[in-house]
């Protein structure tokens, strides 16, 4: 017994000199290993339950952001409900002029472009009926020529002589008369394909912006309604708070300004616009053609063949040429009366558009 505790007393004094001879930071971390060592031990020895140690919380404090626009007139006692409320109605407003703004700037481009084509489709059924009156002149002269040149061959000799210069004359004039005619239509009718494109081309234009502007509107209208609800929630907290009263009476302006937009409107004019510009395609494609065939109807080669088929060839063409004017007259006139009655639908909104940009500037 008094040999172990000799060794044990040995082996303890060794320990104590080694660790009070090793540097000061390991003996802090031997110490600190040792202490949680023992703190370990010390929690299973209380039958696994750890001693936490309080933590400080900082109180969550609820703030409402304001709108910079209103931070001078927002009272620092502004109460959280209605601060909140005021800063939903601002970005509601905010919303609204975005969204609103540069209706009444489109609903002008529209009523241009539906103007030029009235005024293009109206000159169009102009210039083609001047066509279709001149090729039926043509064919009144041509008939005439056929009834003289029957007559030459209904006569004697005796006759063709006393005669002959006389309907010679007759022919030559009718023949010239004829030619005039005919070139007079081959213009017109050229003159109504460029019109009938002018108005094609406008009549596009009108739809593609009709189509946009439908979206814009009824973003719009969506924006008002929002406006409208932000507004009576901010009102039914009855506060007495400058910058409450402030934007509700900026709020109330805008609404009584921006009573909405009806999308019917603007949807008549699209669907109008297109109807437009599908029957001035129609006419500038059969314009096109009855250029073409009155130029070949009209040329020295067809008008020189005294042939049977020659002859038939060429009333053949008039005939068309004069059937073409007047299907691209109608189609100038249709597109004349849907543009004109487009114009009237652009522009119901037009004076509340600009009272309503007024009040969002």
């Amino acid at each position: 017994m008094k040999k172990v505790s000799i060794l044990v007393l040995v082996s303890f004094i060794f320990n104590c000199g080694e660790a009070f001879s090793a540097p000061r930071n390991s003996r802090m971390r031997s110490a600190g290993g040792r202490r949680a060592f023992v703190r370990s031990a010390g929690n299973e020895n209380a039958g696994g339950v750890a001693v936490q140690t309080p933590q400080t919380q900082t109180p969550t404090v609820e703030t409402v952001s304001i709108p910079a626009t209103f931070d001078a007139d927002v009272p620092s006692g502004l109460p959280k409900e209605v601060g909140r409320k005021v800063a939903i109605v601002h970005d509601k407003i905010s919303e609204v002029k975005s969204e609103c703004s540069g209706i009444k700037r489109d609903l002008d481009t529209i009523f241009g472009f539906t103007t030029a084509t009235t005024v293009a489709s109206g000159l169009g059924t102009v210039v083609a009926g001047g066509a279709l009156v001149s090729g039926v002149m043509k064919a009144r002269t041509d008939k005439n020529i056929e009834t003289i040149e029957k007559q030459f061959s209904q006569m004697n000799y005796n006759e063709l002589s006393e005669e002959y210069n006389k309907l010679k004359k007759e022919v030559d004039d009718e023949t010239k008369k004829s030619k005039t005619l005919g070139n007079v239509r081959t213009g017109l009718m050229a003159g109504a394909t460029v019109t009938s494109a002018v108005s094609t081309g406008t009549s596009i234009g009108a739809t593609v912006n009709a189509d946009k502007l439908a979206k814009k509107m009824s973003d719009c209208n969506q924006k008002l309604y929002e406006l409208k609800i932000a507004k009576s929630e901010l009102e039914a907290l009855e506060s007495s708070d400058k910058s409450a009263v402030e934007i509700g009476k900026n709020a109330t302006k805008i609404l009584g300004a921006c009573t909405g937009y009806n999308k019917n409107n603007i949807n008549t004019v699209k669907n109008k616009m297109t109807a437009s510009a599908i029957i001035s395609g129609i006419g500038t494609a059969t314009g096109a053609t009855g250029t073409i065939t009155s130029a070949m109807a009209n040329s020295k080669k067809v008008r020189e063949d005294d042939s049977v088929k020659g002859k038939k060839k060429e009333k053949n063409l008039n005939l068309t040429a004069n059937i073409m004017a007047g299907i691209t007259t109608g189609t100038s006139l249709s597109t004349t009366v849907i543009s004109a009655t487009a114009i009237a639908d652009a522009k119901k909104d037009s004076k509340m558009a600009e009272e309503c940009e007024a009040v969002l500037k």
